[in-house]
This record gives structure tokens, C-alpha cells and sequence, in this order.
């Protein structure tokens, strides 16, 4: 990654939009800085530098906001919702992709889920239609049993 030493005005905000936006749905802010990292092609390390040295003072009041909000998502949000999700629906001016393309690849993503999870059930009944398999986890216990055996001298009795 080339070194990229000078920090915008639009960089810091899209750093402090980010993170507060973590802050919000309880998620860390080392995922912030790998997020943000990833957008800006910058390293998480320096992600969290800036915002620890520059950013972080700036936006205090919005920290306690977003520490705040945090605290209400937890009482009234059901715990299935992950914080992109909400995110998603809160700020869609500032997803970087047109929605469309979100709708669009939120799609191929459930049908690539769906086929993954019907090849996961073939594979299963494959495995249950496989006793050798199970024979051979009994053989390989049955081979421990005989070689702990021998180590104690119980071979040797007849």
C-alpha cells in the first residue's frame, strides 16, 4: 500500500462518519479503522492514529451522541439486527454504490446462500449414505486401543 501522508477535510469526515457510526450500532472501532482503511486505501494503524490525534476532539459532542444512541439501540433494537443493516437503511446518502447495485448484489448473495446451503444438505446425506467413514474413525480408535495395549506389555499375555 503507497504512503498516503496528507489527510482531507473529506477523508476526516468520512473517518468520523464512520466511526460513529460503529459507536452507534456497538461495534469497535478497530472495525471503523479497518473499514475506513479500506475505503481510503490507508492502513487501519494510521486510521486510528488520525483519529486519536486529530479527529476524536472535534467531534466529542457527537461521540456522546452516538454513545447515547448506542445505549437506546441496545433497550429498543432486537439483537438480530446487525449494525450495517441499520446503517443501511439510516444513511443510504452516503453508501459509496448506487442502491441499486446494493438491491442487486444483496440478491445474488441469497441465491449463492441458497445454493450453498442445499449443496451443504447433499453433502450431508452423502456423508450419512458413507459408513466406511464412520468405520474408519472406529478403526483408527481401535488401532490406538491395541497400540496403548502393547505399550502396557498386554500383548504378550496369552
Amino acid at each position: 500500500m503507497e504512503r498516503k501522508d496528507q489527510w482531507s477535510n473529506d477523508d476526516d469526515l468520512i473517518l468520523a462518519e464512520t466511526v460513529l457510526e460503529h459507536i452507534r450500532f456497538d461495534s469497535t472501532q478497530l472495525k471503523a479503522f479497518n473499514e475506513v482503511g479500506e475505503r481510503l486505501e490507508r492502513t487501519p494503524a494510521a486510521c486510528g492514529f488520525r483519529w486519536n490525534s486529530e479527529v476524536r476532539k472535534k467531534y466529542k459532542t457527537e461521540i456522546k451522541e452516538a454513545e447515547i444512541q448506542r445505549l437506546e439501540n441496545k433497550k429498543t433494537k432486537p439483537r438480530t439486527a446487525s449494525r450495517s443493516s441499520l446503517a443501511v437503511i439510516e444513511t443510504p446518502q452516503r453508501l459509496p454504490v448506487p442502491l441499486e447495485q446494493i438491491s442487486n448484489l444483496i440478491i445474488k448473495m441469497e441465491r449463492t446462500i441458497e445454493q450453498l446451503r442445499k449443496e451443504n444438505q447433499v453433502l450431508k446425506q452423502q456423508l450419512n449414505d458413507r459408513p466406511d467413514v464412520v468405520l474408519s474413525e472406529d478403526f483408527k480408535n481401535m488401532l490406538r486401543i491395541i497400540q496403548k495395549a502393547r505399550e502396557l506389555g498386554l500383548d504378550r499375555i496369552s
